[in-house]
């Protein structure tokens, strides 16, 4: 999968059924359930999973950490 891929996919998905989560929680959980070891490897300066307002830093550290499957 690709970057913008897995993006259009979580912004799909948020979109049609939030889950009763924030923007930052839902693409933090998505990242969580496709690359484990990626979601771990986000630093604490872009984890947007309890700050919505740094969803455009971590979007723009994942892509440039992205590896395509």
């Amino acid at each position: 999968m690709t970057f913008e891929q897995f993006y259009k996919n979580t912004v799909s998905s948020y979109y049609e059924d939030t889950k009763n989560q924030r923007l930052g929680q839902f693409f933090m959980n998505s990242l969580e359930e496709y690359n484990i070891e990626l979601y771990r490897s986000v630093p604490k300066d872009v984890d947007c999973f309890y700050v919505d307002a740094l969803v455009l830093e971590f979007t723009d550290w994942l892509q440039n950490n992205w590896v395509d499957t």
